[in-house]
């Protein structure tokens, strides 16, 4: 792969320095992916933050400018400009919208203020965090919430924010060329906010459970013994933190950061095997603990914006997975997390130390080059991952290569019924929109409904209640359909619309000719999803149980995206109990689908689900008429009439039930008791059955991927 020299590197006494510029396009080391220029034009942008889809807020460093960008346009004037103190590292350096924006349309902004009236290069009054709010067009309406030191300086200054899953803001400063008690000096200087991530309410308060909350001089600190930071992200999946912090002459790390986390500096950088003195001159204070970082660099590159990519817009096999940005060469880094989330997967046996300590070791994580100085990394409300340049005043995207063609057999409705229970144990529906454009699907959760003809169905949920995910956060949900549904910042139809699509639950049943019972009871969600993996929760209201029924129609008409992959878990009960999952092939070609059902293989990591179902068997209709089955995938499935694939065909695929679930090394366990087929299908109207052999019962996973378009 071809390095790139930049146009500038991050100094350690001197700040910015600026070199002969060597220009170099931008490179991926997957020949799948793409790097696409969003907007240019931008000075010294620092950070970013989207306030809607194709809408952003960019940071200028230099002249203290808030610029919005809305699609791939950046627009005259600036949105906010405060007076900044921009020496060295010292400018408009982090933004942190509210957890709830934009029903909550708070901004959050850290910039060194200058003591004048004006921007000014050695004359910093603080640095600081204001409250914001966005009135549509401007920042206005500014509230002091975090006055900081900003000498001696210049360097250090920290700047990057982030709300966690707690829904605190977390701030991050840096040393400032300090040494005190909270730089690990016994002799230093008594606390003085710096060198540590700050943790407080959304108002500027100090919550009652942070680490240090008993000890006055500490009780905002979630974190101390930080040399500089450039990035704060947290992990989806686990709601862990983690930054990058940048070292002197080596040691530059990533960090899982944990409640009273001492980073070490100005002890330690890097491993603590490393450092001659190990941990022994440390400063603990009372609930503090130290803990080596997760991967250093041995040679300095600046790591600045961190992000997890939350989506599977760039390939299934990069979801979740940890990005990094640094500024002095303007590379891409790409991690796996291991097992537990708690550290990183490598290729190269020279890792195993967690530590790079040189090109040829770095070739394992360097994922791209030539970005000349990244600042920031963000998921995008797409999915796609964006990428900031310092030098080149640009914004990036990563986006697959392939352009998105549409199947011409697609799978337009999906749905699954099955006894919702309580906890765990509400039916879990999953689904995967592919394309390169937003698609309107309509969510519904049905109980009573089907109590009447001609579904009869004994025992169903009194009382649905609907909710939408986008990874762990709620978008959307619904209790009584007629009702407007809560959406936060995503495009919801009202009833009225639901009704205009003739998708309502209100509809009459199949030959029915009015509505049927309690139809205004059902749940319903008609909602814009950008393409990525969504999941949908049903339960009962006040904790109500029964048989319910999810299902997801398209509801428009555009090729530009389309259902591709969809799953449903949940309790797999006897005779009518069993899981029934349905779908539909619409179009005028052939489709080929792997059908899974699971139960063994989600006991292991990194699922752990307790009560799984023992030996899943799988059944296939079309209406009434079974035209496949299988117990164990590795054996010979019944499929008279049908074009079916063997367990070769199936492990062709790398979809087979003994892939190794997300982040594992291996098979999982009883993965060979799992069913799968693997069928070629007309257009038409299907169902599948999930049971266990003998009359078993647990939670069980029914999966149907499109295999080819």
């Amino acid at each position: 792969m071809r390095q790139c020299q930049l146009a500038f590197l991050l100094c350690n006494v001197v700040g910015l320095c600026f070199l002969s510029p060597v220009v170099c396009a931008q490179t991926l080391n997957d020949p799948n992916l793409r790097v696409t220029e969003v907007v240019s034009g931008l000075s010294q942008p620092t950070a970013m933050a989207f306030i809607g889809s194709n809408d952003l807020l960019v940071l200028q460093k230099g002249d203290g400018r808030v610029r919005r960008v809305t699609n791939g346009v950046l627009q005259p004037g600036a949105v906010l400009d405060v007076h900044v103190d921009n020496a060295s590292e010292r400018g408009l350096l982090g933004i942190a919208l509210h957890p709830d924006f934009p029903a909550t349309p708070l901004v959050y902004l850290y910039y060194t203020e200058s003591s004048a009236a004006s921007d000014t290069s050695g004359s910093p009054l603080a640095n600081r965090v204001y409250r914001y709010t966005w009135n549509g067009s401007a920042l206005v309406s500014p509230l002091l919430l975090l006055n900081l030191p900003a000498t001696p300086g210049p360097i250090h200054n920290g700047g990057t924010m982030t709300f966690g899953p707690d829904g605190k803001l977390y701030v991050v400063i840096g040393e400032l060329n300090r040494n005190g008690q909270l730089q690990n000096i016994s002799s230093g200087a008594a606390p003085d906010d710096t060198g540590v991530i700050f943790r407080i309410n959304d108002d500027g308060s100090v919550p009652g459970d942070n680490p240090f909350a008993s000890q006055p001089d500490l009780a905002r600190y979630f974190a101390y013994g930080v040399r500089n930071s450039f990035g704060l992200t947290f992990d989806p999946l686990t709601g862990e933190l983690w930054d990058t912090e940048n070292g002197p002459a080596n040691y530059d790390e990533i960090n899982l950061v944990e409640p009273g986390f001492n980073s070490g500096w100005n002890r330690i950088m890097g491993p603590a095997s490393r450092d001659a003195e190990g941990t022994g001159d440390l400063i603990q204070f009372p609930g503090s603990h130290y803990a080596d970082p997760k991967f250093s660099w041995l040679g300095t590159v600046g790591p600045t914006g961190i992000v997890f990519l939350n989506s599977v817009q760039l390939g299934t096999q990069y979801q979740n997975d940890l990005f990094v940005g640094d500024i002095n060469n303007g590379n891409l880094y790409h991690f796996k997390p291991n097992l537990t989330r708690n550290g990183f997967l490598f290729q190269d046996p020279a890792l195993a130390d967690q530590v790079g300590d040189d090109v040829g070791e770095l070739q394992d994580v360097i994922f791209g080059t030539g970005f000349r100085g990244i600042t920031d990394l963000k998921v995008g409300p797409d999915g796609l991952l964006y990428v900031v340049s310092f030098i080149q005043g640009k914004i990036f995207t990563v986006s697959r290569a392939n352009t998105f063609v549409p199947s011409d057999a697609p799978l337009v409705n999906i749905s699954t019924r099955g006894p919702v229970q309580t906890g765990d144990n509400v039916v879990i529906g999953g689904f995967v929109i592919d394309g390169n454009a937003p698609k309107t699907v309509l969510v519904r959760g049905r109980g009573p409904s089907m109590s009447t003809a001609p579904f009869f169905v004994p025992g169903v949920l009194a009382d649905p209640f609907l909710r939408v995910f986008s990874g762990e956060t709620v978008i959307a949900q619904n209790d009584n359909w007629q009702d407007p549904p809560s959406c936060g910042s995503f495009a919801c139809g009202t009833s009225a619309q639901i009704a205009t699509a003739a998708l309502d639950p209100c509809q009459p049943n199949p030959g029915q000719q009015s509505a049927p019972a309690s139809c205004g009871l059902e749940s319903a969600i008609l909602i814009t999803l950008n393409p990525g993996a969504y999941t949908v929760h049903l339960a009962g209201v006040n904790g109500s149980t029964g048989v319910g029924l999810i299902e997801v129609f398209e509801a428009d008409d555009s090729d530009l995206s389309q259902l591709v992959n969809i799953s449903t878990r949940g309790p797999v009960q006897t005779g009518d109990n069993v899981m029934i999952g349905g779908f539909v092939i619409e179009g005028n070609g052939t489709k080929t689908v792997l059908v899974r059902g699971r139960g063994p293989s989600m006991s292991g990591a990194p699922f752990f689900i307790p009560g799984v179902l023992a030996n899943p068997s799988l059944r296939l209709f079309l209406g009434q008429a079974l035209i496949a089955q299988n117990d164990n995938w590795q054996d010979s499935l019944s499929c008279a009439g049908f074009v079916c694939g063997g367990a070769a065909q199936i492990s062709a695929t790398r979809l087979d039930p003994c892939q190794p679930n997300p982040g594992q090394p291996s098979a999982p366990p009883g993965c060979a008791l799992e069913s799968a087929i693997l069928i070629t299908l007309n257009p038409g109207a299907y169902t599948v059955h999930l049971s266990s052999i003998n009359g078993g019962s647990g939670i069980g996973l029914v999966e149907v991927f499109q295999t080819q378009n």
